[in-house]
């Protein structure tokens, strides 16, 4: 058994050194799973947390590993692992992220991303990486699309200043009274 389980973790290792890239690091467990079709759960299971104890693997938050392996960008896991978990849903970086990332909040935001999400609200932990927080919405994308725009580094959609500004305030945030009004009002559409 041990053999044939060892066999199952190098073979996943040398699958995930074909694909990966530093622009392709992070996997969902069912992304994963995939590659072992006729695996029991449970086998399936140890293989993971065996590929974690090798150190190829790294879990970053339940479901969601990174591929060690190779170079990635460490402040790129909290946006790629927010577009896995809301995959079927209109998500986009904003809010508190946005404004910090513009200097238009006082408050830094180093560790924790917001993401403003069809989904639903919510808070994920993800080790050493930080944290996601997932702030549902019910606005239609077409009515904030101009508003977005692709972001490279993550993959994800993010919001403009000014749209995060009108996420904080629909969202009452806690945090609104941090925000530069002044450097608010010079920005177009507010």
């Amino acid at each position: 058994m041990f053999c044939k389980a060892m066999q199952s973790v190098l073979y996943l290792e040398s699958i995930l050194e074909q694909v990966s890239s530093k622009n392709h690091f992070l996997y969902s467990k069912s992304d994963l799973r995939n590659l072992f079709p006729g695996v029991t759960e449970g086998n399936f299971n140890m293989l993971l947390s065996r590929a974690v104890g090798r150190r190829s693997l790294e879990r970053v938050c339940k479901g969601i590993y990174v591929y060690t392996k190779v170079p990635f960008i460490q402040s790129e896991v909290l946006c790629r692992t927010a577009a896995k978990l809301r995959s079927s849903f209109v998500s986009y970086i904003s809010l508190e992220t946005v404004l910090s990332e513009n200097s238009l909040i006082s408050q830094q935001m180093p560790g924790w991303v917001t993401i403003m999400t069809t989904g639903r609200s919510g808070i994920i932990l993800c080790g050493r990486f930080g944290t996601v927080e997932f702030v549902h919405t019910a606005k239609s994308f077409g009515d904030i699309a101009q508003n977005l725009f692709l972001d490279k580094n993550s993959g994800m959609l993010k919001a403009r200043p000014a749209q995060a500004y009108r996420d904080m305030v629909s969202s009452r945030r806690t945090t609104l009274g941090l925000v530069d009004l002044d450097g608010i009002k010079e920005l177009p559409g507010v």
